[in-house]
């Protein structure tokens, strides 16, 4: 399968929740999935993150079909994993057998985790200079997976030398971290009210022992209107932008080296503001030019992303008491209709407002 452009063009679903015979194909780039709360967007995500990940003891009774860069060949589950490629079967294993699957995908809830993919946190480090590694267990808290790729730097830097100031470990963390991750701190700074990140100036270097020496006060600190504030000193709304750009970037992987190529994203909207709202948007809309991004939404303001002949990106989100949920495109009829209203006001969102699209059942 295509390894440089991976994107979901067709799925089958049922058996999970209110997704009962769910069928629908899909756009690379953006994708959004907008429905009134209820209608089944996350339990969409949902199941396809158990599938992804092998979880299928989450499900009961289910089926699904995922086609991937719009070829013949098709990922299908129903207690094994099979996999087809031009019509032909590659392999068809149970999930205690299935190698890695093939799609680096990342699933946004619109709760954030407890474990972020930032420095959020101090990250206590512990070097054995006699072994010239870091010393085992004696990383604290369990660092995220942002910051492996620090651990490995500290471990480089005190490998070379037995005797290092504060000051020197700070500005070669500084300057690997501006070299390692320019893209995730350029986005920032454009789609962010955050003007510059460094590894925070209370750093410390002591000695534990005559070989072992704790590093602490690893983390970061963020630069807004020219004051430098911690992760706690920033705002939720704020914390989760940047959150959500070092997923798409591919920090929250365990290869930091690779942008995962499809990304679900629940309601990006919640806690921010209209304006940082359009910002993180732009960004979404900038990073989909390489990546699939589904978004799921009952936010009209987020269909003001695209233009009047993207309208076919859209996919409504509809539940009933008989059918479940059900995804739809517009229909040709509605496209037109909405074509003529963005060509009058040019806002997308006012039309959804007034228009009887949303057909979701009360349930």
């Amino acid at each position: 399968m295509n390894e440089q452009r991976q994107y979901i063009t067709h799925v089958n679903l049922s058996g999970y929740k209110s997704i009962q015979n769910l069928e629908c194909d899909f756009e690379d780039g953006l994708n959004i999935i907008i429905g009134d709360n209820g209608s089944g967007k996350s339990n969409f995500f949902e199941f396809l993150h158990f599938c992804f990940t092998g979880e299928v003891n989450r499900l009961y009774n289910f089926s699904a079909g995922v086609e991937l860069n719009g070829k013949p060949g098709l990922i299908e589950w129903n207690n094994t994993l099979k996999v087809f490629e031009e019509g032909h079967e590659l392999y068809g294993l149970p999930y205690t057998d299935v190698p890695n699957f093939p799609l680096r995908y990342e699933f946004v809830q619109f709760n954030m985790p407890h474990e972020l993919s930032v420095l959020a946190d101090e990250l206590v480090i512990n070097f054995d200079l006699n072994k010239s590694k870091i010393a085992s267990g004696a990383i604290k808290p369990i660092a995220p997976l942002f910051a492996t790729h620090f651990v490995r730097i500290v471990n480089r830097i005190l490998r070379n030398t037995r005797s290092i100031t504060d000051d020197l470990l700070l500005e070669q963390l500084n300057t690997a971290f501006n070299i390692d991750y320019a893209t995730f701190k350029e986005s920032v700074g454009a789609y962010t009210p955050v003007e510059d990140i460094r590894i925070s100036n209370a750093l410390r270097i002591s000695k534990v022992s005559s070989d072992v020496v704790e590093i602490r006060n690893l983390l970061f600190e963020y630069k807004i209107n020219g004051s430098w504030f911690s992760w706690n000193g920033l705002s939720d709304g704020t914390k989760r932008m940047i959150y959500l750009i070092g997923v798409l970037c591919g920090y929250n992987s365990a290869d930091q080296s690779i942008a995962p190529k499809v990304v679900f994203i629940e309601e990006p909207e919640i806690g921010i503001h209209p304006h940082q709202l359009h910002l993180i948007l732009n960004f979404l809309r900038e990073r989909s030019k390489n990546q699939q991004i589904f978004i799921s939404t009952h936010s009209p303001q987020v269909l003001d992303i695209l233009n009047a002949d993207e309208l076919n990106k859209i996919i409504i989100a509809e539940i009933t008491a008989k059918d479940g949920t059900k995804f739809r495109h517009l229909s040709e009829a509605e496209m037109n209709k909405a074509q003529l209203y963005f060509k009058d006001e040019g806002l997308l969102s006012e039309y959804w407002r007034f228009s009887d699209l949303q057909r979701t059942e009360k349930i």
